[in-house]
């Protein structure tokens, strides 16, 4: 398995991306993943990929600093990739 091309935690919200490659169509991608960690009355962590109303700030300042931080690592190359 590939690893991430970035990484961010924020508060709890983690925000990974991916790059992928189609072979068949020759073209590459960028996947995000959002999941945000948690720990529950028993003291045990877990992930959970749905959201509530609350973490929607949370969520969103996660992902202006990714895109903040991962738009200055790109090319302008990168940035067309899906536009094959």
């Amino acid at each position: 398995m590939n690893k991430p091309i970035y990484e961010i935690f924020a508060k709890g919200v983690q925000v990974t991306v991916w790059s992928n490659e189609n072979t068949e169509k020759g073209t590459k991608f960028l996947s995000i993943k959002v999941k945000e960690r948690y720990t529950d009355k028993q003291g045990l962590k877990h992930d959970r990929e749905f959201f509530n109303m609350d973490s929607i700030p949370l969520l969103i300042s996660a992902l202006n600093r990714m895109y903040a931080d991962f738009s200055t690592m790109i090319t302008t190359d990168d940035r067309n990739i899906n536009k094959n």
